[in-house]
């Protein structure tokens, strides 16, 4: 290892770390990826910069959380998207508003297990009516024993 730290490593980050991180999120969130398919990035603000660049258009409507956290703004924002503001309630984010307001989002940022700023949790049939409605003429689908694993325990109120 002392031999490789005057060197470049892999672009996509330390590749015994990727396969930990692999492992973890495949025992804990239930998600099967290969280290390859991981990518290490320095904190939370470039990993949202790269997914908006690589989900999004310029021009594409995405759905934001309002109020939301205003460093995801910027990345939709930077990657050349238009916002489409969609109010918070109590359960989280208002689908049917979105949908009905935004019929043609491309994508939706959320914050269901503590929604920035206001630390609402977003109940279960909302994560489900959001994952089952089409953005981008995409439909978007998941098991809702996906929401109860380990590490998701907000989830199930």
């Amino acid at each position: 290892m002392l031999r490789n730290m005057a060197t470049y490593q892999e672009i996509a980050g330390y590749y015994p770390l990727r396969e930990a991180i692999a492992s973890h999120v495949s025992i804990t969130r239930g998600v099967h990826c290969q280290a390859e398919q991981v990518i290490i990035v320095p904190g939370a603000q470039t990993a949202l910069d790269m997914a908006a660049r690589l989900l999004l258009n310029p021009g594409d409507l995405a759905w934001m959380e309002n109020p939301g956290y205003l460093g995801a703004q910027r990345a939709l924002l930077n990657a050349g998207a238009q916002l489409a503001p969609i109010p918070v309630t109590s359960e989280g984010i208002n689908v049917e508003i979105g949908q009905k307001r935004y019929p043609q989002g491309r994508l939706a940022y959320v914050t269901p297990s503590h929604q920035f700023p206001s630390g609402t949790t977003m109940h279960l049939s909302q994560r489900i009516e959001l994952l089952q409605k089409e953005l981008g003429g995409h439909r978007s689908a998941a098991s809702p024993s996906r929401f109860t694993s380990y590490g998701l325990a907000s989830a199930e109120s």
